[in-house]
C-alpha cells in the first residue's frame, strides 16, 4: 500500500520520460558528451535523468518562459542592489554596522551554536526567521486594506536581496552550511533555515536536506546527479536556457523524488514529496488569504529568481568535464582562489 501511494504520485511526473543514458566516448564533443538515441526502458520508474538534445523544444519553451518572468525585475534588483552597495561602502556603512553588531553581541549567543566563529548567524536567524516574515506580514496587511502596490514589491525583493544580494547569499550560504554539518546546538535551530527562513527566499524545503546531500554530492555531477550539466554543450546560450527547465524540475523536488524511487531509498522519497506538499501548501495558504498576485510577486517570484540564480552558479560551477574520465574531482567543480565575493563563493 505505501509503494502503490508512492508511485500513485510519482505518475503525475510523466512527462519526465526516463531515458537511459548511452555514452558514445568516441564521438564525444569538447565541453560535453554525446549520447545515442535513449534505450527504450520497462518503467518510469527506471529512472536517471533524460540527455539533453538540442533540438528539445519542450525545455527550451519552459527555460524561455522562466527567463521572460523572472529576467526583467531581477535585472532591477541586481542594478538597485549593486548601486546600494555602492553608496552603502560609500556613504551609508550599513554593512559595517551590521558586522560591528554582530561582534558586539554574539557573546550572547555562545550557548546557542558549537562552534564560536558561527554565532553571527543567530543574527541572520532572527533577521531571516522573524523580522522578514513580521515585514511580509505588514505587506500582507497593507494589500488587504490598500490594494497591491508594486512599488511595494520591488522595495520587498530589494531588501530580500541586500546590498550586493548579500542577504540573499547569506540565506542560501547557510542553509547549505546547515545541510551540511551541525551549526546549532539544539537541532530544531539547524533546521529552521531549510524549513521555515526558506519559504521567504524560493527555496523549496528539501532541496539541500535530501538532493544536495544524498545526490549531487554522491554522484558528483555525474549521469545519475539529476541537476547534472554533463550532457551540455557550451556553445550556445540556448543551452542552458534548457538546463534552466531541468534546474526547475529539480527544485519542485520531481526528479529527486523520482531518483530516492529508483534508488530504493523510499523514506527519502516521501519525505521529498512531503516537503513540496508542505511549500505548496504555504503558497496555497497565502494566495487564498491575501490573493492569487500577492502570492505570485511575494512567495513564488522569489522561486523563480533564486532559482534562476543558482541554476547559473552550477551550470559556471560545473563547467568543465574531461573526456575521459568525467569524475575527476580537479577538472569538473571549478575551484575560486581568493574570491573577491565571500559569501557567493560559499553558496
Amino acid at each position: 500500500m505505501y509503494h502503490r501511494l508512492v508511485k500513485r504520485t510519482l505518475l503525475m511526473s510523466n512527462d519526465l520520460i526516463c531515458w537511459k543514458f548511452v555514452e558514445d566516448r568516441d564521438n564525444a564533443a569538447a565541453g560535453g558528451l554525446v549520447f545515442s538515441s535513449p534505450n527504450k526502458v520497462r518503467s518510469i520508474f527506471d529512472f536517471q535523468i533524460q540527455p539533453y538534445r538540442k533540438n528539445d523544444s519542450v525545455a527550451k519553451f519552459f527555460g524561455m518562459l522562466l527567463l521572460l518572468l523572472t529576467l526583467p525585475l531581477l535585472t532591477l534588483q541586481i542594478l538597485i542592489a549593486t548601486i546600494w552597495e555602492i553608496l552603502d561602502v560609500k556613504i551609508f556603512r550599513l554593512q559595517q554596522l551590521v558586522s560591528y553588531l554582530n561582534e558586539n553581541v554574539k557573546f550572547w549567543f555562545h550557548r546557542i551554536t558549537i562552534h564560536p566563529e558561527d554565532e553571527f548567524m543567530v543574527n541572520v536567524v532572527i533577521y531571516n526567521g522573524f523580522v522578514f516574515p513580521l515585514y511580509l506580514c505588514y505587506e500582507a496587511w497593507y494589500t488587504l486594506n490598500h490594494g497591491f502596490s508594486w512599488k511595494h514589491v520591488l522595495l520587498y525583493q530589494v531588501l530580500r536581496f541586500g546590498p550586493n544580494v548579500s542577504n540573499f547569499a547569506w540565506v542560501n550560504a547557510l542553509t547549505h552550511k546547515c545541510c551540511h554539518s551541525r551549526v546549532f546546538k539544539t537541532k530544531s535551530i539547524d533546521n529552521i533555515f531549510e524549513y521555515w527562513i526558506t519559504l521567504f527566499h524560493g527555496i523549496v524545503p528539501g532541496n539541500y536536506a535530501f538532493q544536495h546531500i544524498y545526490n549531487h554530492h554522491k554522484d558528483d555531477n555525474s549521469l545519475k546527479d539529476v541537476i547534472t550539466v554533463i550532457d551540455f554543450q557550451r556553445d550556445s546560450v540556448l543551452n542552458f536556457i534548457g538546463y534552466v527547465y531541468r534546474w526547475f524540475v529539480y527544485t519542485l523536488n520531481v526528479s529527486t523524488a523520482l531518483y530516492f524511487f529508483n534508488e530504493k531509498q523510499y523514506s527519502r522519497c516521501w519525505k521529498t514529496i512531503l516537503c513540496s506538499l508542505y511549500y505548496f501548501s504555504f503558497i496555497a495558504l497565502v494566495a487564498y488569504v491575501v490573493g492569487p498576485l500577492f502570492c505570485f510577486m511575494y512567495i513564488f517570484y522569489p522561486l523563480l529568481q533564486v532559482n534562476l540564480i543558482i541554476a547559473a552558479v552550477n551550470y559556471t560551477w560545473h563547467a568543465f568535464v574531461q573526456k575521459d574520465d568525467e569524475q575527476n574531482k580537479l577538472i569538473n567543480s571549478t575551484t575560486i582562489v581568493n574570491g573577491q565575493y565571500f559569501i557567493m563563493v560559499c553558496v
